[in-house]
C-alpha cells in the first residue's frame, strides 16, 4: 500500500469514528432525558443546548483533525485515483427473484413488512408517542378547526 492509500484509510476511519461518537452521544442524551422524565419531570425537554453542547465536547478534537486532514489532502492533492471511474458492473439489476413472479416470496415479504409495521406501532405506543399524537390532534381540533 502506498502512502496516499494509507492516508485515505486513516481519514475514512476518522470520519467513521466521528459518526459513531455522535450516534452514541445522541442515544445517551435520549436515554438520560427519558430517565429524567421518568423521575417526575414529564414536561422536561430532552435536547437542551447545554446538554447537546456538553455531548459534543468529545467530538471537537476529532472534527478538527479531520478538517485539517481534508485541507492537507486538498493542498497536496491526495485523492483516490478510482473515485471518478464508474463502478465495475456485470449482469443485470433486478429487484425480482430469479424466477420472476414468485407468489411465496411476495407473501413472505408482505408478512415481514406487516410484522415490522406492527412492531414499530407497538414501540410507539409503549414509549408514549401515542399520547403525544392524541394531545396534538385534540389541540388541532379545538384550537384551529374550532371543534369542541
Amino acid at each position: 500500500m502506498d502512502k496516499k492509500r494509507i492516508y485515505l484509510w486513516i481519514q475514512a476511519a476518522l470520519c467513521t469514528l466521528i459518526a459513531v461518537i455522535l450516534s452514541v452521544s445522541a442515544i445517551r442524551i435520549y436515554l438520560n432525558g427519558i430517565a429524567y422524565r421518568a423521575d417526575g419531570h414529564p414536561t422536561a425537554w430532552i435536547y437542551t443546548p447545554e446538554v447537546v453542547g456538553k455531548a459534543l465536547i468529545p467530538v471537537i478534537p476529532f472534527f478538527i483533525v479531520s478538517c485539517l486532514m481534508t485541507l492537507m489532502a486538498w493542498v497536496f492533492q491526495i485523492r483516490d485515483e478510482n473515485q471518478d471511474k464508474p463502478a465495475p458492473f456485470e449482469g443485470k439489476i433486478s429487484y425480482e427473484p430469479e424466477d420472476g413472479n414468485n407468489p411465496i416470496f411476495r407473501k413472505r415479504l408482505r408478512l415481514g413488512l406487516l410484522v415490522l409495521a406492527v412492531l414499530f406501532i407497538l414501540i410507539g405506543i409503549f414509549n408514549g408517542s401515542m399520547k403525544d399524537v392524541l394531545i396534538k390532534a385534540i389541540n388541532v381540533c379545538s384550537e384551529c378547526i374550532g371543534l369542541g
